[in-house]
């Protein structure tokens, strides 16, 4: 399995299992992870370190009851106005479907993102509708656009999604082989998107290559906000608060140490993980993650390891100063970041 794959699925695993009474992951664990005992392993070091978390925090870290189990596949079926074709990904609360227009009124492919629950979990409820509402606030080129929203005959909230064709960022820009500028432009192209989600006061918080794609024409394009949150002008988080549920649920390869020690999340976290997106896409490295294996490793990297300088002069400087650990020497917004990558 790819490194990202297995990250998505040892991200989904961790949410599933942070659901559950205590006395059942072990249980769960063993059925999900089967004979992929460095997968548990991982998963288990993400759970202690949120343990850890809702201590600091004073947050309980789970539901008291197990979750339902998830509805079968909503392929072939009718949602709405759509037909679902295909299934595109899956994440530990949510499937994103293909779908196609199916009454007629006009030909359009979507993205369908069905949220694995109904009214029964009104926490994961509550956090579907602030992603709507948050995409609801955004109008980008470089941001999926929300088109409809409506709850399934088996009542599972839905949104319907700009359906995007295209390459997640790194395969596409090693695939046809970037020089470094036009991996630097995709990246100010991410950093604008970015921007305007800030200037609405929402934070990504989950900025990473599975979450950009780059179209055939090199457009790049920003999807997933099911862990954004809306924040004051301020800084401070505003209506939505953190929840148990919310608070936890990270990349950790893409984290910045705010979001790992659970402190608050700003704009500066966002720059954070593009800045590891940029490494990345420059060196074909981590910046602090390189070599380490399992969650517990790469977040305690995350703290005591600084980037190695890649030989590329000014763009060391920017690397730099958007990978510092703390927040407040960082970039302040992804404007400046993209600023200073220059023209």
């Amino acid at each position: 399995m790819a490194v990202a794959g297995r990250w998505d699925r040892i991200e989904a695993l961790f949410d599933e299992a942070a659901l559950l009474p205590a006395e059942e992951r072990a249980a769960f664990l063993a059925r999900a992870c089967g004979d992929d005992p460095e997968m548990r392993g991982e998963v288990e070091s993400l759970l202690a370190a949120d343990e850890k978390a809702a201590g600091f925090l004073g947050r309980p870290v789970a539901s008291a009851a197990a979750p339902p189990a998830p509805p079968p596949s909503l392929v072939g079926q009718r949602v709405g106005h759509y037909r679902v074709e295909a299934r595109l990904g899956e994440g530990g609360m949510s499937t994103v479907y293909l779908a196609v227009r199916a009454d007629d009124a006009y030909q359009q492919q979507v993205a369908l993102k069905v949220l694995g629950y109904g009214a029964e979990r009104a926490d994961l409820a509550a956090r579907f509708r602030a992603e709507r509402q948050i995409l609801a606030s955004l109008d980008h080129p470089g941001i999926a656009r929300l088109l409809d929203t409506g709850v399934s005959p088996a009542g599972q909230p839905y949104l319907v999604l700009e359906y995007i064709e295209g390459t997640r960022i790194d395969h596409y820009a090693d695939e046809r082989g970037l020089k470094p500028r036009a991996r630097i432009d995709l990246v100010q192209q991410v950093l604008a998107a970015v921007e305007h989600a800030h200037a609405h006061q929402v934070v990504h918080r989950d900025i990473k290559p599975s979450n950009i794609l780059v179209t055939n024409d090199g457009a790049a394009k920003l999807l997933d906000f099911g862990i954004a949150k809306m924040v004051s002008p301020d800084g401070s988080l505003g209506s939505a608060p953190l929840t148990a549920g919310s608070a936890r649920v990270l990349t950790p390869e893409y984290a910045a140490p705010e979001q790992a020690s659970g402190a608050a999340v700003s704009p500066a976290t966002d720059v954070y993980a593009v800045g590891v997106l940029l490494y990345l896409l420059l060196s074909g490295t981590h910046p602090t993650a390189e070599g380490r294996r399992g969650a517990g490793e790469v977040i305690a990297a995350l703290f005591e390891v600084q980037p190695k300088p890649l030989g590329l002069g000014g763009l060391d400087e920017v690397l730099e100063k958007s990978l510092r650990k703390n927040p407040d020497e960082r970039y302040q917004s992804a404007k400046e970041m993209a600023d200073a990558l220059g023209p």
